[in-house]
């Protein structure tokens, strides 16, 4: 698939690429401006790969990623006590979109721009040919994902980034002892890839989505890993890891995937697993 001129048409920006996100903001999932082109985006990039789009399958992905989402949502406002009705942009949707169904700090979804993690400017030139900033990334976290434009920012933003620097330093810090100095992070796409091998030297990030059960049930929560994908985690061990709960990040060194006898799919994680386990 061939590049193109980039437009605007006011409502959405399609870059060179063919990818779309609402010209407002330059973002692929917007709660401000009320859209939504993750699916038109998935195809996209299949189209670059030269493949042929599987759109049922691509819009089955998105309706679970979509449901976990309202779900995890509405969990935590019920949990905060909220009543009425929730409107879709609003601050408060915003606020408990970003708490429990954002990618974990990783990532960004697949294909959106890549901004500067306290203030938001974007590493590629905006559609209204505002020049782009260069961004650099954490070198406290050695996962370094997190990005910022300048010092400035940093320092503004390690107040909100301190917790998730230190736990990606712990995370390298194990790794490197148990003898896998270099690590990298894998997705719920590329863990189903291996068809339930371990993924050895990587880790699975993911976001808590849902509110998991009480400690007399199994643990059973869904998790948005760095892309957006969505799988279930449910916990076959003694006890959850210390800490699990709504909105945490998780991080499974050597992870697996699993399929389970319901038809979900994700994870399922034993005893032996919990070591290799951070919650943050």
């Amino acid at each position: 698939m061939s590049d193109t001129e980039s437009y605007d048409n006011g409502d959405m920006y399609t870059d060179h690429r063919g990818f779309c996100y609402c010209s407002a903001h330059q973002k692929e999932l917007c709660h401000d401006c009320c859209c939504d082109h993750r699916p038109t985006n998935e195809m996209t990039r299949a189209s670059r790969r030269g493949e042929v789009p599987d759109v049922e399958g691509v819009l089955a992905r998105h309706d679970r990623v979509t449901q976990a989402e309202h779900d995890a949502v509405m969990q935590l406002r019920t949990t905060r006590g909220g009543q009425g009705p929730l409107e879709l942009g609003s601050e408060e949707h915003r606020a408990l979109f970003h708490a429990v169904a954002a990618p974990p700090p990783s990532g960004s979804a697949a294909g959106q721009q890549q901004r500067c993690l306290q203030c938001g400017a974007t590493a590629a030139a905006a559609a209204g040919g505002q020049p782009a900033v260069t961004l650099k990334r954490c070198s406290g976290c050695t996962l370094g994902h997190a990005k910022f434009c300048g010092v400035t920012c940093q320092k503004e933003g390690w107040a909100t980034h301190r917790q998730e620097c230190k736990a990606n330093a712990s995370v390298i810090k194990k790794a490197a002892a148990a003898g896998s100095p270099t690590v990298k992070i894998v997705t719920w796409e590329a863990l189903e890839e291996l068809e339930g091998q371990q993924a050895t030297d990587s880790i699975l990030e993911v976001r808590i989505m849902s509110v998991p059960m009480p400690p007399f049930m199994r643990s059973t929560v869904e998790a948005k890993d760095r892309k957006g994908g969505v799988g279930t985690i449910a916990f076959y061990s003694t006890s959850p890891p210390a800490g699990l709960a709504q909105g945490k990040v998780l991080r499974w060194r050597n992870p697996h995937f699993h399929y389970f006898m319901s038809g979900q799919t994700g994870a399922r994680i034993e005893d032996e697993d919990i070591p290799n386990i951070t919650i943050s």
